[in-house]
């Protein structure tokens, strides 16, 4: 499943999939610019929060 994909479904569902299978190398890329576990995983979860909000285009 791609991001584009369920950006166009608006499905909760399948976004929490995506998000579940991104995960790992959103936070990993986060701590790198952050060097902190909390704020790290303040970005991830602030930039999936912005994905999801943003909804189709």
């Amino acid at each position: 499943m791609t991001f584009q994909t369920t950006r166009q479904a608006q499905d909760t569902p399948a976004f929490e999939e995506y998000a579940a299978s991104a995960w790992p190398s959103l936070y990993r890329s986060s701590y790198l610019l952050t060097g902190n576990h909390a704020d790290a995983e303040d970005l991830a979860q602030q930039t999936l929060l912005q994905a999801y909000r943003s909804g189709p285009r």
